[in-house]
């Protein structure tokens, strides 16, 4: 994330934080399969959250 800017960074690191890592906390990286990313959309779309955010979590 070097060559982003500040604002862009801190934004990123929040959909981390607060969407993807609680999310994976429990698994090992190895365990993390296509299935398991899809489970963690299909919550956050049902979360009723803005467009803008969950463009932003499929693109990670």
């Amino acid at each position: 994330m070097v060559n982003l800017k500040l604002n862009t960074q801190k934004n990123y690191r929040g959909i981390l934080d607060n969407h993807i890592y609680p999310y994976i906390k429990d698994y090992h990286l190895k365990s993390i399969k296509a299935g398991t990313i899809q489970d963690l959309l299909n919550q956050e779309f049902e979360k009723d959250l803005p467009d803008k955010l969950l463009e932003l979590l499929k693109a990670f």
